[in-house]
């Protein structure tokens, strides 16, 4: 029996220390994204491009104070994702087959499903061609923003409506629950203007990868303002992308100790109390993450199953480990299914790590332990313990 888990037993170890990369600051929640596009940027194309913009607030009406992920969604596939400015603008740019540059999120017609080239020889030019074909391929596709803890109605595109350049309106961010933890921190509205003017001049330097320049602005805005617990993460991710752990450590420590309800920190300091092997540190981060609200954050869960797991506590892990997909309601949080899988496995309750496993494959076919996750299902089947299925 003890052959079909030994081989998950480096993957686990790998993901439980690589949870938020080897890099905390990168990947995680504080990671800072690539291809950044701020509204009005353009191509260099010389065909027709479309170009949709659009808003993140809120539900009062305020901007989100940090970067939103925007998500185009085609089917239920993933098609492209952008984040939005820091005033909650973004920018979807779709340049043509020929291969125009583009930026971030740029690409080209065959991304929503349709080529122009399928078209020509009806009397219509490249450019008639690739503007009918991105509009039907972006025909009844949804935005939706990306916030843990807070969760946004789509916003569905209808192709009559859309032209070169449109606006598609605005994306509202609600919280899922109404407990105490937050992904925004209450400082940020308070801080000072001269605060914010540096804050703002950090994120833009983080953006272009300037470790130097944002660690400066975020600097200066802690130094006006202490309290600013966005500053403090943010300047934990500019030491971070820096290879200052230490310094990075410190710094989202301050954060949390500026405002305990803000629970960006946790994610990088639990990821470098994995990479240390300190899984006692790992459950009590954890912990207190979830009691900001347990209700709202899946990813708490996730790692306080990894934690227990690595403490040999398997009925704790996995009662986290379902507490973790319960919440997953937006389907976002894969590795919760593998964990619970690995840990169902270690109780011998095969048919059901089974149905884990292949939930898991569903959601990231592409994953990097895709291949042994198929290799352990296949073992399963072999010796009887599961009938034959395709994940």
């Amino acid at each position: 029996m003890t052959s079909f888990t030994i081989s998950l037993i480096g993957p686990l170890c790998i993901f439980a220390v690589g949870l938020s990369a080897q890099n905390p600051g990168a990947g995680g929640i504080g990671s800072q994204p690539t291809g950044l596009i701020q509204p009005g940027m353009e191509a260099n194309t010389d065909s027709w491009r479309m170009v949709l913009t659009g808003n993140v607030t809120m539900d009062d009406g305020t901007p989100p104070p940090g970067l939103v992920m925007v998500k185009q969604m085609c089917a239920g596939q993933l098609k492209r994702e952008v984040y939005a400015d820091p005033k909650g603008r973004f920018t979807f740019g779709s340049s043509d087959t020929s291969g125009g540059a583009g930026t971030g999120a740029n690409t080209d017609a065959s991304a929503v499903g349709h080529s122009p080239i399928e078209d020509l020889g009806q009397g219509e030019s490249l450019a008639d061609m690739t503007e009918r074909s991105v509009r039907r391929g972006l025909d009844g596709c949804e935005l939706e923003a990306v916030l843990p803890g807070f969760v946004s109605r789509p916003l569905i595109l209808n192709s009559r409506s859309l032209s070169g350049n449109s606006m598609v309106g605005t994306l509202i961010l609600k919280p899922l629950t109404k407990g105490g933890g937050y992904t925004i921190s209450a400082t940020t509205l308070q801080a000072p203007s001269k605060a914010l003017k540096s804050f703002e001049k950090g994120l833009a330097a983080l953006n272009e990868k300037k470790w130097e320049a944002a660690e400066r602005e975020f600097g200066k805005a802690t130094e006006v303002y202490p309290q600013f617990a966005a500053a403090w993460f943010e300047l934990g991710v500019a030491r971070s992308d820096a290879l200052d752990n230490t310094g990075a450590e410190d710094a989202w420590k301050h954060s949390l100790q500026a405002d305990p309800k803000y629970v960006k920190p946790y994610e990088p300091l639990i990821a470098l109390s994995n990479m240390k092997h300190d899984w006692v540190l790992s459950e009590h981060l954890a912990s207190q993450w979830i009691a900001t609200d347990p209700e709202a954050f899946p990813e708490a869960y996730l790692v306080d199953a990894l934690a227990w797991l690595m403490l040999n506590d398997p009925d704790k892990a996995e009662h986290a480990a379902r507490e973790s997909i319960r919440l997953d309601k937006l389907s976002q949080v894969s590795k919760s299914r593998y964990v619970l899988g690995y840990i169902l496995a270690q109780k011998h309750r095969y048919p059901e790590s089974a149905q884990c496993f292949r939930e898991y494959l569903a959601m990231a076919p592409n994953a990097e332990n895709a291949a042994t996750v198929r290799q352990q299902l296949a073992q399963y089947e072999r010796a009887g313990l599961v009938s034959a299925k395709q994940p």
